[in-house]
């Protein structure tokens, strides 16, 4: 794909995820699929939120409208569609989900973990349990003789 391509492909998925035809989710997804490489091997991708290209330095992601886009795609032209509103912030693209699911994903396991040391700790427990109060010997009785 090519720089007007994925602008225009990002055009319609906004319009779609406006209009409720998809989840925020979806739509971060499908947004992040669609880069470009350009013919430095330079990788570019486009803003999730704002619609504003972003170049990759090799660290970070560095607002920039890319060469390949520059009068080549004519937002006004009978049958193009206009761009969205975009945000006033900087933004580089988004790739929170991951974090998300790897924040779960540790959630989980630290509780299973937990949920598995209190089972052991049971079961060991049950096996040899702790003598209760009640089962002290007997003390044994002195008569002292006067």
């Amino acid at each position: 794909m090519d720089f007007n391509q994925v602008t225009r492909n990002y055009i319609n998925l906004k319009q779609q995820f406006d209009q409720g035809k998809m989840k925020a989710e979806e739509f971060e997804r499908l947004v992040n699929e669609h880069n470009v490489t350009d013919h430095n091997g330079v990788r570019w991708q486009i803003g999730v939120n704002s619609g504003k290209w972003y170049r990759y330095d090799g660290q970070n992601w560095v607002e920039e409208n890319p060469s390949g886009l520059a009068g080549a795609y004519n937002p006004s032209k009978p049958g193009d569609v206009k761009y969205p509103q975009q945000s006033t912030r900087q933004e580089p693209p988004h790739k929170s989900l991951n974090f998300l699911w790897i924040g779960g994903g540790a959630l989980a396991l630290g509780l299973l973990g937990i949920i598995t040391v209190g089972i052991a700790i049971f079961l060991f427990n049950r096996q040899n349990p702790a003598p209760l109060s009640s089962e002290v010997p007997p003390s044994i009785q002195v008569n002292l003789i006067p």
